[in-house]
C-alpha cells in the first residue's frame, strides 16, 4: 500500500525516486527505470544540476511504461535567486504568495 498526500485536490505519493546524487545517463536510467517499476512521484531541485537528465529519463519513462504526463508528479525546488523569480512574481502568483 503506497501512502498518499492530499495537497490541493491531487493525491501525490509520499515516496518519490531522490536525484539529488544523480547524474547523466546513470539519472536517465534510473529515471526511466523507477516510472517503469511503478514509481509517480519524482523529486528533483534546480541545485542538483541534472534537469536535462530527469527530463529524458521521464520521456523515456513515460513512454516505456505507457503513462502520460499527468499520471506522475515532480517536485522540485529552486533557488531563491534563480532566473525563475519573475516568474513566482507574476499577477497570476501574486494569490500564492499571500
Amino acid at each position: 500500500m503506497v501512502n498518499i498526500v492530499e495537497a490541493n485536490g491531487a493525491r501525490i505519493p509520499a515516496i518519490g525516486l531522490g536525484t539529488m546524487t544523480l547524474k547523466d545517463a546513470v539519472c536517465v536510467e534510473a529515471v526511466e527505470t523507477a516510472l517503469r517499476l511503478g514509481y509517480r512521484h519524482i523529486d528533483t531541485a534546480e541545485r542538483y544540476g541534472n534537469e536535462a537528465a530527469v527530463g529524458e529519463g521521464l520521456q523515456q519513462g513515460l513512454r516505456s511504461a505507457g503513462l502520460a504526463r499527468d499520471d506522475i508528479f515532480v517536485t522540485t525546488r529552486s533557488i531563491r535567486t534563480s532566473s525563475l523569480l519573475p516568474i513566482f512574481r507574476a499577477p497570476s502568483m501574486t494569490a500564492c504568495a499571500s
